[in-house]
């Protein structure tokens, strides 16, 4: 009789189980927002740097203060096509994901988004971009994921700085004011402003100094900056170092490098690695095997770890930090 009460029981529980597992509601898959920001310069054109935000910034390499001007000496012209391109690859895998929705901001020409659910502004102004920002804030989902991509101009450190150093505070991306003018905006309002938008948010710059996109201390410590410092201290140090759970930076460099491009309009060498680890073929404007899936899907981790290891330009590291990498983007 014993026997076959607890038969009875494992029967019940067994249904109730399977009853759970057959009623109870997946996971919550929230929106992707992909917004794309790419603002060519040109040679023999100069861009006046205005101070909006008080925090002047001096360079012998970019900035002159006698003729307050971005020169001609930093001429960039593949940073539109870095945008759309990163922007079409992105949008195609969305496509098979989930819900998603794209703006590209692009300077200089514009490009067509035929079949996607997106948007393209031309207008890279500084109140654009933070307009763009303030709408996520109050229009994104704790359960969305926002992918921001920004290739254009950087300006930062030129040294190393102490290990526990926070390089954001000193490093600003360049966006455009106007037609003939530029705005420096300092990283540590952009990262600030992007942490208060609600979700999952991943940040990938291709910019110079981009690194200081990595929150402080995540500089490689295995290439001698630090090697004055102990083991006991580089651990205590690195225990003080706070960065938000919910957003990921992959940077093209560290904070003190610049980014890199052949200079004839092509990508920079950060996005072409990007663009293989995403399965882009700009060539037939389609998507193939994408070089970062394993296990058909395509997480942090694997895009970071494929660029990292390929990106051939050896003036420039790499670097990340921030929230979980394992993140699933997209799976097929």
């Amino acid at each position: 009789m014993r026997r076959i009460i607890v038969i009875a029981l494992s029967i019940l529980l067994l249904t109730a189980l399977c009853s759970c597992e057959l009623t109870c509601d997946s996971p919550a898959q929230g929106k992707m927002h992909i917004i794309v920001y790419g603002n060519d310069y040109r040679y023999g054109t100069y861009y006046p740097v205005l101070d909006r935000y008080g925090d002047g910034y001096k360079s012998q390499v970019f900035y002159d203060k006698s003729s307050e001007s971005v020169g001609n000496a930093s001429s960039l012209r593949g940073t539109v096509n870095d945008a759309y391109q990163v922007g079409l690859a992105l949008c195609n895998l969305a496509k098979s994901r989930q819900e998603y929705d794209a703006i590209f901001m692009l300077g200089v020409e514009s490009k067509s988004v035929r079949g996607l659910n997106a948007t393209v502004m031309n207008d890279v102004s500084m109140n654009a971009f933070l307009d763009v920002l303030d709408s996520l804030v109050n229009d994104v989902g704790e359960d969305d994921i926002t992918i921001i991509y920004f290739s254009g101009h950087g300006f930062g450190e030129k040294s190393k700085l102490p290990y526990v150093s926070d390089p954001a505070s000193g490093s600003y991306l360049a966006l455009r004011r106007d037609s003939d003018s530029t705005v420096l905006y300092p990283i540590s309002k952009f990262l600030r402003t992007v942490e208060s938008i609600p979700g999952t948010k991943i940040l990938i710059g291709d910019f110079c100094y981009s690194g200081a996109l990595v929150r402080a201390g995540n500089v490689s410590v295995t290439s001698g900056e630090y090697s004055n410092i102990s083991a006991s201290k580089l651990l205590k140090y690195r225990s003080n170092i706070t960065e938000s759970s919910s957003v990921y930076c992959l940077s093209a460099s560290r904070y003190f490098e610049e980014s890199h491009e052949p200079g004839d309009g092509s990508h920079g060498y950060f996005t072409t690695v990007l663009l293989e680890a995403l399965g882009w073929d700009e060539e037939t404007q389609s998507l193939v095997t994408p070089e970062a899936m394993t296990d058909n899907r395509i997480t942090l981790f694997n895009i970071a770890k494929y660029v990292t290891k390929n990106d051939s330009d050896t003036r420039q590291t790499p670097m990340t930090s921030g929230g979980s990498n394992d993140i699933i983007l997209f799976s097929f």
